[in-house]
Order: structure tokens, then C-alpha cells, then sequence
């Protein structure tokens, strides 16, 4: 009889500390939320990201996809100089996914993305794992257009990870130069250029 107490006392730990091990997994694996000026931003990084991906894909139908005539924030329109697109909201939401896929890598590693060869790659399964729920509500125009092209080429997942890599790309170099700017730390002669005179250089 006490042996079976010790084995059912043993077992019932063990099932509380796995349960407590799922729950902690469970936890790192939701998306954290963004903040409405997060937001704004990303929605204003879309606006490269679409000036992005018309030089990368020649299709024009996809072009038209991913822009608006509206404008997404007025965080967007003071900020644009008239330069950007206005993004679809298709593609703020891949954009806005991609940010919160980051921002969880961020928080598992410390603050620090991991340091792989591959890590593009890597954050685009990600991120194309928690749309693969929503993919059929993106880009709804290009729902015909998308069954034009042959499945090894579709034109449609081509765009989507497309966007993805673009957003991508733009915060691997501001991580890049986040990271630049804390070991260099300040430097007068670059933020004080105007103002001084440096003698002889």
C-alpha cells in the first residue's frame, strides 16, 4: 500500500510539473499583442514593404493587390512624403503577424534574435504557419487570379511570402543597427558634425 501511494504521488507530480511545462510552451507559442502605436507603424513600414515587392513580382494584378486608396493611419499620412503606397490591409495584416512573430523570437531568446545562417527563412515558416488559418481572407480580389498560375508557381503564396521577407529584411536592419549603435555608443563627431568644428580632420 505505501509503495502505491509513492508511485501515485510520484505520478501525480510528474502530471502537474508536464502540465505546467505544456502551459509554459503554450505561452511562449502566443503571438504577443501590439500596441495602437506599434501599429501605426507597421502599417507605415508597409508602405516600403509594397514599394518592395512591385520591384521583386512583375505581376501587375498583385501589384494592385497589395495597395489602397486609403490610408491606413494619420500616424501613415504625416509621416509619408508622398513617396510611399498606401498598403491594403491584407498586407498590413501579414505585416502586423510578421511583427508579432518577431517580437515572440525576441522574447525567447532574450531579447536577441537567434543567431542563424537561415533565419529569414526560418521566421517565414513562422509566420506563414500562423497565417495558414487566414490565408483565404488575404487579398480576396486575387481570389481568380490566384488559381491562373500552375501550383509549383502560384502566384498568390508567391506574394504572401513575398511581403513576409520584405518586412523581414527591413527590421533585420534595424535590429542590425540597433545593435551597431549600442557597442559603437555615441559618437560626437557624427552627431555634432554641424555644429563643431573638428581641427584638422
Amino acid at each position: 500500500m505505501t509503495v502505491a501511494k509513492q508511485n501515485g504521488g510520484g505520478d501525480l507530480q510528474h502530471d502537474l510539473e508536464f502540465s505546467e511545462e505544456s502551459e509554459l510552451e503554450r505561452e511562449a507559442e502566443r503571438l504577443p499583442s501590439l500596441s495602437p502605436y506599434i501599429g501605426n507603424i507597421t502599417g507605415y513600414i508597409a508602405g516600403f514593404v509594397c514599394l518592395m515587392v512591385r520591384r521583386r513580382i512583375p505581376c501587375a494584378t498583385c501589384h494592385a493587390a497589395t495597395v489602397s486608396e486609403i490610408s491606413p493611419s494619420a500616424f501613415f499620412d504625416r509621416k509619408n512624403r508622398g513617396s510611399l503606397q498606401k498598403p491594403s490591409s491584407s498586407t498590413i495584416y501579414i505585416c502586423q503577424t510578421t511583427e508579432k512573430v518577431i517580437r515572440r523570437e525576441d522574447n525567447l531568446h532574450d531579447t536577441s534574435l537567434p543567431k542563424k545562417g537561415n533565419l529569414s527563412d526560418s521566421l517565414t515558416v513562422s509566420v506563414m504557419t500562423e497565417l495558414s488559418g487566414h490565408l483565404e481572407k488575404l487579398y480576396p480580389e486575387l481570389h481568380n487570379h490566384k488559381f491562373e498560375s500552375a501550383a509549383d508557381s502560384n502566384c498568390f503564396v508567391r506574394l504572401v511570402k513575398c511581403v513576409i521577407a520584405s518586412y523581414i529584411k527591413i527590421r533585420m536592419h534595424h535590429t542590425a543597427k540597433t545593435a551597431t549603435a549600442k557597442i559603437t555608443e555615441s559618437n560626437i563627431r557624427k552627431q555634432l558634425t554641424k555644429l563643431i568644428l573638428f581641427k584638422h580632420q
